[in-house]
């Protein structure tokens, strides 16, 4: 599974169908992410280091 986390401050923004968009002017700082489910049990995540996005 492939997620984004969106930090704190950030201009509007919709995530549908793993597509992340803004709807509002601004800067934010976006982490990319991955999930693994290994067993019913264990899984695992990693995520980026932070990407600036700036939207016009």
């Amino acid at each position: 599974m492939n997620n984004f986390v969106v930090l704190a401050g950030a201009p509007k923004y919709e995530l549908k169908n793993g597509q992340l968009q803004f709807t509002e002017q601004g800067t934010a700082y976006v982490l990319a992410g991955y999930k693994y489910q290994i067993d019913p049990q264990n899984n695992y995540q990693i995520f980026s280091s932070p990407v600036k996005v700036v939207v016009k």
